[in-house]
């Protein structure tokens, strides 16, 4: 059965669901996936809905009920565990971290926990938001039981120990991806599919930013694909462009990625737009730059190079934030990823590897306007207070004269950046004000080196 919505004329509107898989930082919805829609909304595909599965899968296992299943298998776990007598390395390890949480009364904790870090006044108090943070991070590792003990390392996966996530050989391991994705497999089961099939969704996009993501996002769209066989499944994100580059035989790559119907490589939102178009028109998924084919879906192996291109930001529209459960994350403002900029004006570290290049360290630089980026300011200052420039780098000269502008302008706004300090920012980072909820580091390990 094709899926599909009616529009204007009678033509047809793909249904299209993106999702954010676990697992990452829970304090904010990341920004990719809204700039995707966005884009796509200028071509006329307005019927996009963003999933928030990270959010999603781990406020599913606090609920109480999944909190009393849990620690009813961690007791019993814990029981046959002190009943041998000798007891194997691993063993032991998993004795280990079930004692660590046994005692923990999480049915009052982790209530108690998302209450501090959605109330403004207790989110300040550091003792009660110290105490939440250390509550969440002993659900981590009661979570981990269900899969390799002590798996997690706060909100992401560990990177040494019973795996390896940035092994093709591990991910492609279905028997491996898993075990790491059981914590989270109920939710799969009995809240993202159901709603998958409620949404009569045709594509599925999955969008992979941190390496820790991957065991999750196969696992997902493994679950997708035996419920709903006649969706197309699509991957992207940075760590999926990594595979593509790096991956020295393409067929090992597939075999990573086998539930997609394609992969996007590098940057996504033409790809996207290309993939929407097909569909609409009932045609095959196409060939086009920065989309890389199963190769099921060619009738002889392309063994020729993936073209690749790279978008002209300057026409990028803001992202479509509301389509993010605000309400869910675990802060007591919504806060968004603004990113005027890609790539790199230097370009020419070796040690730098961020975002798909062919014969430079990282991306071709690209930036906004002064002007454009002031437009998308006074457009998010008037929902969003908080927000955070998700950039790699801006050029000096940018920040200097977007500081002044700002405070010109007086837009009621607080800021925080993520881009590199290339020793002329310290004027600038004075004359902006910066006061996002530190949920930013102390939740998000991805984010401590900023």
């Amino acid at each position: 059965m094709r899926r599909y919505s009616l529009h204007y004329g009678g033509l047809g509107m793909v249904k299209t669901a993106l999702i954010y898989p676990p697992i990452s930082d829970p304090t904010s919805g990341y920004h990719s996936l809204c700039c995707l829609a966005g884009y796509a909304r200028q071509f006329g595909f307005e019927d996009i809905d963003i999933i928030d599965s990270n959010i999603d899968s781990w406020l599913y296992t606090v609920a109480p009920e999944q909190i009393g299943r849990t620690m009813q298998y961690i007791n019993e776990r814990t029981a046959q565990l002190q009943a041998l007598e000798q007891p194997t390395p691993i063993e032991q390890m998993e004795l280990f971290y079930a004692l660590k949480v046994q005692d923990m009364n999480f049915v009052e904790a982790l209530p108690a926990a998302l209450h501090t870090f959605r109330h403004e006044t207790e989110f300040f108090d550091y003792r009660m938001y110290t105490s939440a943070v250390e509550t969440v991070m002993l659900w981590m590792d009661a979570l981990s039981l269900k899969g390799f003990p002590g798996q997690f390392k706060g909100f992401s996966l560990a990177t040494t120990g019973f795996f390896n996530i940035f092994s093709s050989l591990d991910m492609r391991d279905t028997r491996i991806t898993e075990v790491i994705s059981q914590p989270f497999t109920d939710y799969f089961r009995n809240e993202l599919i159901p709603g998958i099939i409620i949404g009569d969704y045709s594509l599925v996009g999955i969008s992979i930013t941190y390496v820790a993501q991957i065991p999750f996002a196969l696992s997902m769209a493994q679950h997708i694909r035996r419920s709903c066989p006649e969706i197309r499944i699509i991957f992207g994100g940075t760590p999926v462009s990594d595979y593509w580059k790096y991956i020295l035989n393409k067929t090992d790559f597939y075999a990573v990625f086998d539930s997609a119907d394609a992969c996007i490589i590098g940057e996504g939102e033409s790809a996207l737009v290309s993939i929407l178009q097909a569909l609409k028109h009932n045609k095959p998924l196409p060939a086009s730059p920065n989309i890389a084919l199963h190769p099921r879906y060619q009738a002889v192996p392309d063994t020729s190079a993936l073209e690749i291109k790279y978008e002209d930001i300057c026409s990028f529209p803001a992202p479509e934030y509301s389509k993010l459960p605000w309400e869910k994350y675990l802060s007591p403002f919504p806060f968004i990823y603004y990113s005027p900029s890609r790539g790199c004006y230097w370009n020419r570290c070796t040690f730098c590897d961020y975002g798909l290049n062919t014969d430079s360290p990282t991306s071709p630089w690209r930036q906004y306007p002064l002007d454009k980026i002031m437009e998308d300011l006074r457009t998010l200052a008037v929902t969003y207070k908080y927000i955070y420039f998700s950039v790699d780098v801006l050029s000096p000269a940018l920040l200097l004269k977007l500081a002044a502008a700002i405070l010109e302008e007086g837009l009621d706004m607080e800021r925080r950046s993520g881009w590199r300090n290339t020793g002329r920012l310290n004027a600038v980072i004075c004359c902006i004000k910066a006061d996002v909820p530190p949920s930013r580091s102390d939740l998000n390990p991805a984010t401590n080196g900023y």
